[in-house]
């Protein structure tokens, strides 16, 4: 997308036809009341200054407040909204008779609207088109008290399998197995629908990025609470199948149905999610499963000080151009991330897995246009990008490029400039170049590491949502998966053994990791703890089918020395990455 039609769109004067995303389970989707005349409003509360100031004192290795992070109940008292902020917006509420529910954080509040309400309450002026949403502005008595307006945004999971019945050619990054694999003979021969390509098992993952050198030195997570948000369920027992086969002591997993009364159906996402993070860390204390709806989860993450997560892997996206009309739900998400990074929790995002076009059109199609996903972009968590491997005998990593395209799908590695979010300070700082990403705001990703489906990840999986189950698997079992959703568990569980490594050593949990992989990458140190990628692109154009496209390149984006809009700045090598950590913790502590 040119310059020209990135402003088009962030100034409004350019629409785009967004996506009707579809769910895994109904009580996960967006909440529409089935009236058809009523509207959910979100509403993000103004809060008091100075939590990015603070924010950034404790994620910066050079400051003396490095990793001096406050619990999320006293970031709250001290930067939340105050008490006349929502008792205005209550008594605002009241007298225009407005259903409103202020959540426990203080962060947001939600109002049940009728449509005329909505075009009277919140709508300043603005032409509504019959049968359309109104415009939403905060409203003219609000202004002081309530800073952003919108509708709930939509997200997605941002996980792939192949096509059933799509030939294996070589297409793009997709390669043939490599390495050496062990576990149970069913667990090697995990495959991928349609391609006959083995997955990747645990100890083929963990050698290539070096989470198993942490692992010999007797890191499993132990002390540590990992979490993950999300819009499906899983069975337990097809977690202890995977962690039979591949001789893992299975951790504590608690599920929380969050603002529902039950748990979410199980699908391929959440088994994916907790079956990459058993392999790699089964010791933690627990992982904490939060299913709903993202801000629902997100907020229970926020105010439960004792359950909250060290390190928080969210496998959720949506584009960013899609969400304009949501962007008020977007900085209440941001002002959660924001939250959670002040408290010492490090939490990683996929980038989504539709190459540099992320948008849909209502039918579901990819539409030939560049765009960012949220929340990917938000300045508080480490944006995960995807790639693809070939292994020595060993499993050490022999080659490393970007994933693109997998044999009958237009997928791939997403990647690009944000519309909502400036450039971050670490990003503005060290080595993100404008001759690089041709702009001056949030650039994703900022790491990468395996996502390609073709071989993919070993994954079992019986649920009959999701991909699991098909019609030539119609019990599911074992098969390969992939995505930025799969690197990005790989690389939380990473940090989980890094966290353990600083708890070793009397250091708190490493916080907000961007700054400090941004100051290595444009160090000396650079070689040491990535892996830089220099090949390929996340382009897609010419695979996106008429009449939507024609078959053309987007001219977005390819991998390069140093950072890109493909891979960030390459792959962790995990074991490097958190000694560097230990050395900037034991710094601060002098």
């Amino acid at each position: 997308m040119s310059r020209l039609a990135r402003w088009l769109l962030a100034a409004g004067c350019l629409t785009l036809a967004t996506a009707a995303v579809a769910q895994p389970a109904a009580a996960a989707t967006k909440k529409k009341p089935s009236s058809g005349q009523q509207l959910n409003i979100l509403m993000q509360l103004s809060l008091k200054p100075g939590l990015a100031d603070f924010v950034r004192q404790v994620s910066d290795p050079g400051s003396r407040h490095y990793r001096q992070y406050l619990p999320t109940s006293k970031l709250l008292n001290r930067f939340g909204s105050t008490k006349k902020t929502r008792h205005k917006t209550r008594a605002w509420a009241a007298a225009h008779h407005v259903d409103l529910k202020i959540n426990p954080t203080g962060l947001f509040a939600t109002a049940t609207v009728t449509r005329a309400q909505a075009a009277t309450l919140f709508n300043d002026g603005h032409a509504v088109a019959a049968g359309a949403n109104p415009h939403l502005d905060v409203p003219a008595a609000l202004r002081s008290s309530v800073a952003h307006v919108s509708t709930p945004p939509e997200l997605h999971t941002a996980q792939s399998a192949p096509a059933p019945g799509s030939p294996f050619a070589g297409y793009g990054s997709a390669r043939t197995p490599s390495g050496t694999p062990a576990g149970c003979a069913d667990g090697q021969s995990a495959t991928a629908i349609g391609a006959g390509m083995n997955g990747f098992t645990p100890n083929q993952y963990m050698t290539a990025y070096g989470h198993q050198v942490l692992r010999d030195r007797g890191l499993t997570g132990k002390g540590i609470r990992m979490g993950v948000l999300e819009i499906d369920g899983f069975n337990p027992s097809d977690v202890a199948t995977f962690d039979a086969c591949f001789g893992i002591k299975s951790p504590v997993i608690n599920a929380h149905a969050v603002g529902m009364k039950n748990l979410l159906p199980p699908a391929d996402e959440t088994t994916m999610d907790l079956e990459i993070l058993s392999a790699v860390a089964p010791g933690v204390d627990s992982i904490e499963v939060y299913e709903g709806e993202i801000l629902d989860t997100l907020a229970e993450t926020v105010q439960n000080e004792h359950t909250r997560p060290d390190v928080l892997s969210l496998s959720l996206d949506g584009c960013e151009n899609e969400n304009m009309n949501e962007s008020g739900g977007l900085h209440v998400l941001d002002s959660m991330f924001e939250l959670l990074a002040g408290a010492g929790t490090t939490t990683l995002v996929a980038t989504g897995d539709q190459g540099s076009t992320p948008c849909k059109n209502a039918n579901g199609d990819i539409l030939p246009i560049q765009g960012a996903t949220y929340p990917s972009t938000s300045p508080y968590v480490t944006a995960v990008g995807g790639t693809n491997v070939v292994l020595n005998q060993d499993n050490t990593l022999q080659q490393q490029f970007v994933w693109n395209s997998a044999p009958g799908q237009a997928t791939g590695t997403s990647g690009s400039e944000s519309l909502f979010w400036a450039r971050p300070w670490w990003q503005a700082k060290w080595g993100v170049k404008e001759s690089v990403t041709q702009g001056t705001t949030r650039a994703t990703p900022d790491i990468a590491a395996l996502a390609d489906i073709i071989p993919g990840y070993a994954l079992y999986c019986t649920a009959t949502q999701g991909g699991c189950a098909t019609d030539d698997r119609p019990n599911g079992g074992w098969l390969s998966f992939g995505g930025t959703s799969a690197a990005t568990p790989l690389m939380a569980a990473g940090i989980v053994l890094a966290d353990e490594a600083a708890a070793k050593r009397g250091q708190p949990t490493l916080g907000l990791i961007d700054p400090l992989i941004y100051k290595l990458a444009d160090s000396k140190a650079y070689s040491k703890v990535l892996w830089d990628v220099t090949s390929g692109s996340n382009d897609i154009g010419t695979a996106l089918p008429a009449p939507i496209s024609n078959g053309q390149p987007i001219g977005c984006c390819s991998a390069s020395k140093g950072y890109d809009l493909v891979s960030g700045w390459g792959s962790l090598k995990v074991a490097a990455f958190s000694d560097a950590a230990l050395a900037y913790g034991q710094r601060t502590a002098r």
